[in-house]
């Protein structure tokens, strides 16, 4: 508590009317949140060491104390620093600190293109030049920084700096958690249409822009540390048994497992999943690459061609998911020529030509014939996600609806679990869900797609002329795409 006294002394203190009950303090005198960037450094670092702590203390002697960090010492044999973090730490979303969050928390100033303090300070760790123009954290990218332990982890320099610990010391290289992310924050949509029209409005539920590479790894970090137990690199090959007896599941590599209960949620298509497509659909596939260039940070855009449409929107890393969705037969015209269908189709909307000629870093990545709507068979097992009903992305996240009927089906297992519900009635109130709230959202989502391909051309325009002169319009189908909150 020392650092916020002696800031306290230094900024002024208002008593309210009520001084019994009420205390405001102002940190400052600039009117901004203490917590900004842009705030007076006294502010920020009051603040940042109550809320984050610090890795090492620096006494008024400048002598060094241990914080956050258990212990901290020069190893002379291989000429590095030991930093060993306490054991009891969690940050405040519950989850234990390890060594991968410090090493993070060093090097993460690295990953913007805005000046930063990192860069004046961690320069001179061995191996940082390998950071430059990397825009995603991975761990064991720097030489001189290596994981021990789960709690340890050394610190190699290209040069000797006698200061290093008092540097670490500052509170502005506190403890993050790696999952924290900086992800942009989405509030403005574009659409245009390959007869070259476009309209934009602003979204009233946006979103954030987050890759799926991220977000399963953020899942399955989170499922670990609650116990779960991840088979990583297996492919189900068959389940068999009932609720009664179990369940028996085997893998392509012959392992077999024993399971009271079983959840479906593979996806869109899998091998065990033997239903049917709903009579008179047509099949869909879908491309997807990230790319170096595309809208501004806050906006989502989406660019219809004849038969299919294209997303595209900044992600965590700072490159862009383009993805594009399109009906099979008009690939299938192409002889499955992703680029010569790209040239020929999707590059006559000139809005989507200039987003295709920005650089693939990833891609193209394919999935192929999948339909829209809600699975129709009866399922042995619950399903969930894009398992149980595919909703077409232009009106519709199919991330958010998993997650929502995650969110329905958990405690309908929990008490199945204790025995305070049947797996009938397990099954029938998922069996409610998808036929009540899933059904409907993918039906409206189906609807609202095929406004994109109204024909003849002339109503298609028309609706877009519509769009542009009134971006309320615009904003009322863009409502009508979102669920309710949960």
């Amino acid at each position: 508590m020392q650092p916020l006294l002696g800031v306290l002394l230094m900024i002024s203190t208002i008593f309210s009317a009520n001084a019994s009950t009420a205390l405001n303090v102002v940190v400052g005198d600039n009117g901004k949140k203490p917590f900004l960037p842009s705030s007076p450094v006294q502010s920020l670092m009051t603040i940042q060491s109550a809320v984050l702590g610090q890795l090492i203390y620096t006494e008024s002697s400048f002598d060094l104390k241990p914080g956050l960090l258990e212990s901290y010492k020069w190893n002379y044999k291989d000429q590095s620093y030991e930093l060993t973090l306490r054991k009891d730490l969690k940050f405040h979303n519950g989850r234990k600190v390890t060594s991968e969050d410090l090493e993070f928390s060093i090097l993460r100033g690295f990953f913007t293109p805005n000046g930063t303090w990192f860069k004046s300070f961690f320069n001179n760790i061995e191996g940082i030049d390998t950071l430059k123009d990397k825009k995603e954290f991975k761990s064991g990218m720097v030489s001189g920084v290596k994981i021990i332990n789960d709690n340890k982890i050394k610190v190699k320099l290209k040069r000797p700096n006698p200061s290093f610990l008092h540097s670490i010391a500052r509170t502005t290289f506190s403890l993050v958690p790696i999952e924290e992310m900086n992800l942009p924050s989405i509030n403005k949509f574009l659409l245009t249409t390959h007869y070259g029209t476009s309209s934009s409005c602003t979204l009233e539920t946006g979103g954030f822009g987050l890759s799926r590479y991220a977000f399963d790894q953020l899942l399955a970090k989170e499922a670990q540390q609650l116990g779960v137990f991840l088979f990583q690199n297996t492919r189900i090959k068959s389940i068999d048994g009932k609720a009664e007896t179990g369940f028996n599941i085997t893998d392509t590599k012959g392992e077999s497992y024993h399971s009271k209960l079983v959840v479906g949620a593979w996806g869109r298509s899998n091998a065990l999943d033997h239903s049917k497509p709903i009579a008179n659909t047509e099949a869909w596939v879908g491309i997807k690459y990230h790319v170096e260039k595309g809208p501004d940070t806050d906006t989502i855009e989406i660019h219809a061609f004849e038969d299919g449409y294209c997303g595209i929107s900044e992600v965590e890393d700072g490159n862009f998911c383009l993805c594009y969705l399109a009906k099979a037969k008009g690939l299938k015209a192409f002889k499955g020529d992703i680029e010569a269908f790209e040239k020929a189709v999707l590059a006559k909307n000139p809005f989507l030509k200039e987003r295709l000629a920005s650089t693939k870093i990833v891609g193209p990545i394919t999935t192929s014939q999948f339909y829209f709507g809600v699975n129709q068979q009866k399922p042995p097992f619950p399903y969930l996600g894009d398992a149980s009903g595919f909703i077409p992305p232009l009106t519709g996240n199919g991330m958010s609806l998993a997650l929502r009927s995650s969110k329905a089906l958990a405690p309908n297992i929990n008490a199945f679990l204790k025995g305070e519900i049947t797996y009938d009635s397990l099954l029938q109130s998922q069996a409610t869900y998808t036929s009540n709230y899933l059904k409907r959202r993918v039906n409206r989502g189906i609807l609202l797609q095929n406004l994109l391909f109204l024909k003849p051309a002339f109503l298609n325009k028309w609706m877009m002329h519509a769009f542009a002169i009134s971006p309320f319009a615009l904003r009322i189908m863009t409502r009508l795409a979102v669920g309710k909150k949960l």
